[in-house]
């Protein structure tokens, strides 16, 4: 479920930031910053763990 909210929060945000340069709005532009920040932070230790994961227990 969580992952399905973090991906939410990157299209919206990134839509967000299109907006905001297409309208010259920095508003919305710095809101959609914020928030891929913010997923980011969810994102980052899942990614990390991954490949932590996968070089111990993968075929390398």
């Amino acid at each position: 479920m969580m992952d399905i909210i973090i991906l939410i929060g990157g299209i919206l945000s990134i839509s967000i930031i299109v907006i905001g340069k297409k309208r010259h709005n920095k508003l919305f532009v710095s809101i959609g910053v914020v928030l891929i920040l913010i997923c980011s932070v969810y994102i980052v230790p899942d990614f990390f763990r991954g490949v932590r994961d996968g070089f111990i227990n993968g075929d390398l």
